[in-house]
């Protein structure tokens, strides 16, 4: 879609629509895992301080083993102290690209690094308990919440950002289900050739009278030479 904008398929106007229904989109994640303790990382440490003595940095060993790339999931903490801000540079990269109107190729900047080095020094830094979820408010807005997700995700999945410009998921469905159909006309004709021969092999050997040839029983053999 973006490789659309960029080569003059489709106006920048719809490719802006859709990043600000994923921008709103990860809030509402946060907003959903927020309404139980269950996503809570901060939950979590308070109550395995409960259950045992822990170590006075294990908040901080806690925090590495969510953050780290291969481990990053839906916990409630990491959406506010990092997913929210890593989307957000995100978001001003390709906005800022495209309003300045440059079609150059989708490039990764050289400043990424240094800004995803910011964010993460910044969660490290910000204790758990300030990070951590107002669960109470957020289960009171979850009807609201649930009813932006269904609307946000049919934007995005329905492509009801996108405009008449841009050629749309359905019509390229309607192009598959065109093959797919002219696939199955095809075998359905091969398969009627097919039942056609068949048939026409077991009729000529119904008229000569050819029978299979059958193996003796086991019964049959003599005793003691069975193959």
């Amino acid at each position: 879609d973006m490789e659309d904008w960029r080569n003059g398929k489709c106006e920048a106007k719809t490719v802006l629509a859709l990043l600000k229904s994923l921008e709103n989109f990860v809030k509402l994640e946060a907003d959903l895992l927020a309404a139980h303790e269950d996503y809570s990382m901060y939950d979590a440490l308070k109550l395995l301080e409960k259950k045992h003595e822990t170590n006075p940095n294990f908040e901080k060993t806690l925090k590495g083993n969510g953050e780290n790339s291969y481990c990053r999931s839906y916990i409630s903490e990491l959406f506010s102290g990092i997913y929210l801000k890593e989307m957000k540079v995100y978001a001003d990269w390709i906005s800022a690209k495209i309003k300045a109107d440059d079609h150059s190729p989708w490039e990764r900047p050289e400043d990424f690094d240094v800004k995803e080095k910011a964010i993460q020094d910044e969660f490290y830094k910000t204790p758990l308990k300030k990070l951590a979820p107002d669960h109470a408010k957020a289960f009171k807005d979850l009807p609201s919440t649930l009813k932006k997700l269904d609307s946000e995700s049919e934007k995005i999945v329905g492509k009801k950002a996108y405009q008449a410009e841009c050629e749309t998921d359905i019509t390229r469905n309607k192009k598959l289900i065109f093959l797919f159909f002219s696939e199955v006309q095809f075998l359905q004709k091969l398969l009627l050739v097919l039942s056609i021969g068949v048939w026409a092999a077991f009729a000529m050997l119904k008229i000569a009278d050819l029978k299979p040839v059958l193996l003796p029983a086991r019964s049959d053999f003599p005793t003691g030479k069975e193959p």
